[in-house]
């Protein structure tokens, strides 16, 4: 494998673990759940080559919307 791919899996990588780390951060409200949503726009809409192009914020956010509405 050369430098340079390595270098694109490495990063696409990170990029991955920065998704799931969003995913994965609490929703503490509504508006987090917007930000969230938001994010989902822009971020889960990139493709990747070393994994399955999952909307994992999107997922994340409707998990959340059905938290928000439940009652305490």
């Amino acid at each position: 494998m050369d430098e340079s791919w390595a270098a694109q899996l490495e990063a696409e990588e990170n990029f991955h673990a920065a998704k799931v780390d969003v995913a994965n951060a609490p929703s503490r409200d509504y508006h987090d759940v917007m930000v969230k949503a938001a994010t989902s726009v822009v971020y889960d809409r990139v493709k990747l080559h070393c994994h399955e192009n999952v909307a994992i914020i999107g997922f994340a956010v409707s998990h959340d919307l059905i938290k928000t509405q439940l009652p305490a």
